[in-house]
């Protein structure tokens, strides 16, 4: 596995993680949770390691703190721990498109539209 600091610089490619996220600036920890396939606990844990970098909201007025994670932190944070390229990704991803049917090729197509 290449550290990100090993790999070149447009190796990795920010949009290929942004993707697979809300396309607001700030997320809940839910909506982490799922774009990422962990639990929110696993959030709250990162939050309190200071791997994800998030806004705590309501933290001084005595009601309950709701966390809001900019979206530029999970994106680092897949980044840094990726351990595979997005071309092997986008390569794999060829491979099973071209074994469907040309309907089933069609339909995607489509859906990427």
């Amino acid at each position: 596995m290449m550290s990100v600091t090993e790999r070149s610089e447009d190796a990795l490619s920010s949009d290929h993680f942004a993707a697979a996220l809300p396309r607001k600036q700030f997320l809940r920890v839910d909506e982490v949770a799922d774009a990422i396939g962990m639990s929110p606990s696993f959030i709250f844990k990162l939050l309190d390691a200071g791997v994800l970098h998030g806004v705590r909201h309501n933290a001084a007025t005595g009601a309950k703190a709701r966390w809001r994670i900019h979206r530029d932190s999970v994106i680092l944070y897949l980044l840094e721990r990726a351990d595979y390229e997005p071309s092997d990704f986008i390569e794999r991803a060829v491979k099973l498109i071209r074994g469907r049917s040309n309907s089933e090729v069609e339909a995607i197509r489509e859906a990427l539209k």
